[in-house]
């Protein structure tokens, strides 16, 4: 990977948990359960970042080995409607 950020962003539009009643019918049956296998990131720029995951639901990593990538791990959350981020 030459260039800087994600080298694989899967986007959704889950905003609910993962209690059954916050899923949206669509989220269900037509984005949930991504999979992501088999292959290897190499970063080679300095903001390379590997896999970036926003709003998916139920996603498995496997089988996926990444190297010289910058870490960061974030997670949104919502608290009293503000979008916020926790490190």
């Amino acid at each position: 990977m030459e260039g800087r950020g994600p080298a694989l962003r899967i986007v959704g539009v889950h905003q609910g948990t993962a209690t059954p009643s916050t899923v949206k019918e669509h989220t269900w049956e037509r984005e949930r359960f991504p999979v992501i296998s088999g292959f290897e990131v190499q970063g080679r720029h300095a903001e390379a970042e590997g896999i970036e995951l926003y709003r998916t639901m139920q996603t498995t990593i496997r089988e996926v080995q990444g190297c010289w990538l910058r870490r960061r791990r974030t997670r949104e959350y919502r608290l009293n409607g503000e979008i916020g981020q926790a490190l």
